[in-house]
């Protein structure tokens, strides 16, 4: 595990995962139908679990008309709880995912900061106990 810092919050990343945007495209080409078929698939592969999970959508996430980033990255975020002044949560957490470019060199601490830079986490992410 390794902290990050996006804004003034300071981060703990607890899983980091990729996957190719177009890894099962065997017949056609990218259009609109399938792109919104692919977020649907994704966010509902996220949405199984306990934690609240999130496409942070941008308006860079196209390569062209038709044509999404191509690989989509998930972290599975935790940090202090928010705005928490009676001190009844133990933490927060939140599992976001983006469309990114293929970033080999980078390591998964930069990924994650560069393609979360606007991304506001104490809006979106929920409270937790144990």
């Amino acid at each position: 595990m390794e902290n990050i810092k996006i804004g003034k919050r300071e981060i703990t990343i607890e899983k980091f995962q990729f996957e190719y945007t177009y890894r099962g495209l065997i017949i056609g080409s990218p259009n609109e139908a399938i792109n919104i078929k692919i977020l649907s698939d994704y966010i509902n592969s996220l949405t199984k679990g306990h934690r609240k999970s999130i496409f942070h959508l941008t308006s860079n996430d196209y390569v062209s008309n038709d044509t999404l980033k191509p690989v989509i990255y998930t972290a599975f975020l935790e940090s202090d709880s928010i705005d928490d002044t009676e001190n009844q949560y133990d933490g927060s957490r939140l599992v976001v995912s983006w469309f990114g470019e293929e970033q080999i060199e980078k390591s998964v601490k930069q990924i994650i900061q560069e393609g979360l830079a606007s991304f506001k986490y104490d809006k979106l992410a929920e409270n937790f106990n144990f």
